[in-house]
């Protein structure tokens, strides 16, 4: 993905295109998360790298639904209510993109509603308890629902630590060699040992990632 980012780059430059940095901005991304992926080979940053896999993967979906489900009803109640203010509408809440970059950077706690463009309203007092319902909605619950969802997730894997950067290594192994394996000079030097010769499935090869192999002539990490 990385090589057809940098191709497109490569062909906009040549147009003379303005959007080569946007894909170059892509391609430094995707390049930097794809080189963490090596990092699991490194013990004390492999249960780490994992759980922000896992998390990113999992939990921020559906916390980013929930999240935005949440800020869209709101921002249509502060839009519509502000659209009345008087004598003019708040730049905070002078359109409805607008309305929602303001109550997540309120969500955040970086920024705020002053009293005197509550009091521009005619509902002021019902600015409040909005306001109030949508700190507890966005703050109190949600924020701190995924902070609690993401540490049950990191204490579940630190109780298997040792396995997982087994499993971790043996996959990074696993990845590299699948695209190495045509340019070796003799399969023998793939690593790890023949399912014939295991008594296992024929075709595979086998690694060994826990710490008693008993006598298995397994490939055992170490």
């Amino acid at each position: 993905m990385n090589l057809l980012l940098v191709l497109l780059a490569v062909i906009l430059r040549l147009a003379g295109s303005d959007y080569e940095d946007i894909v170059l901005m892509w391609t430094v991304l995707m390049a930097w998360a794809y080189a963490l992926m090596y990092g699991r080979c490194i013990k004390p940053l492999g249960h780490y790298l994992l759980s922000l896999k896992q998390v990113l993967e999992g939990d921020i979906p559906k916390f980013c639904f929930i999240f935005l489900h949440t800020v869209i009803g709101f921002s249509i109640v502060f839009y519509l209510i502000f659209q009345e203010a008087s004598p003019s509408t708040p730049i905070k809440f002078s359109g409805f993109w607008q309305t929602m970059l303001t109550l997540f950077r309120m969500s955040l706690g970086l920024t705020d509603i002053e009293i005197s463009e509550m009091r521009q309203t005619k509902a002021s007092g019902w600015v409040a308890v909005y306001i109030i319902l949508f700190l507890i909605m966005s703050y109190l619950l949600l924020i701190n629902f995924l902070i609690a969802t993401m540490q049950h997730r990191h204490d579940n894997l630190m109780q298997r630590t040792d396995l997982i950067w087994r499993l971790l290594v043996t996959s990074s192994i696993i990845f590299i060699e699948r695209r190495l394996w045509r340019i070796l000079p003799s399969k023998r030097m793939r690593i790890g040992r023949r399912g014939e010769e295991l008594g296992l499935r024929p075709g595979s090869r086998y690694l060994c990632i826990s710490q008693q192999c008993g006598q298995q002539p397994h490939v055992q990490l170490q």
